[in-house]
């Protein structure tokens, strides 16, 4: 029995060292796919079926790729623009318009950018449209009206209701309807607005936060 195991494994390596008549190779595989199975690739090939699994040229690698996204690979750049854009928000403020005060001129639901007074190159006067801080009884947001008159100036308040003065600590006072002259005092205007039915009357310039340059309506509003 041991003598018949080792003749036939004595065939076995004579098979194996004659060479292979067979075109398919071992296994029935073309000559290349059986090299490459039993690690006979050449190292050309293997290094260029190792080199595809790596990075691709000239990809960027994904860390690059969100800095460059993100702004981080300039920052300098980066943070200009962003100054610029906080220096734009604050020294020009939008709103935009709720009420029927100032038609026909800016109807409800109109956008509007304002300039802050610091930043107008001369002070506010007559027929401006300007912004005026929030006050108690007209109006708990920013809200505008056009300058009718400025201190100094003697005017004749419109024959309607609606009419109140405020004082210098920004506190509203109703007034009767008067068509009696009047004369503005020293840092005070006279506001109204277009509307025949808005508020009017005396007011601090203290209140005063900026003027319209820019109005649109907006068409889905």
């Amino acid at each position: 029995m041991g003598s018949v195991f080792f003749c036939t494994k004595l065939n076995l390596c004579e098979r194996a060292s004659r060479p292979n008549p067979c075109p398919f190779g071992t296994f029935g595989m073309p000559p290349a796919e059986s090299a490459s199975r039993a690690g006979g690739m050449p190292k050309a090939s293997r290094d260029r079926s190792l080199g595809s699994l790596g990075p691709k040229e000239n990809e960027i690698p994904m860390n690059a790729k969100l800095k460059k996204a993100l702004g981080l690979d300039r920052p300098r750049l980066t943070l200009s623009i962003i100054f610029c854009g906080i220096g734009i928000h604050l020294a020009f403020p939008r709103y935009v318009v709720a009420t029927g005060s100032m038609i026909p001129t800016i109807p409800p639901g109109s956008y509007v950018i304002a300039l802050r007074l610091p930043l107008l190159p001369v002070s506010i006067e007559k027929n401006d449209v300007a912004v005026f801080r929030p006050v108690k009884g007209i109006s708990p947001a920013p809200w505008i009206h056009r300058i009718v008159a400025d201190s100094g100036e003697q005017i004749t308040p419109p024959n309607r209701e609606g009419r109140v003065d405020i004082s210098a600590e920004g506190i509203g006072e109703k007034r009767d309807k008067s068509t009696e002259p009047l004369l503005v005092p020293e840092s005070f205007v006279y506001q109204s607005g277009d509307s025949a039915t808005s508020y009017h009357g005396l007011i601090p310039k203290s209140m005063v936060v900026g003027k319209v340059f820019f109005h649109l309506k907006l068409p889905w509003r």
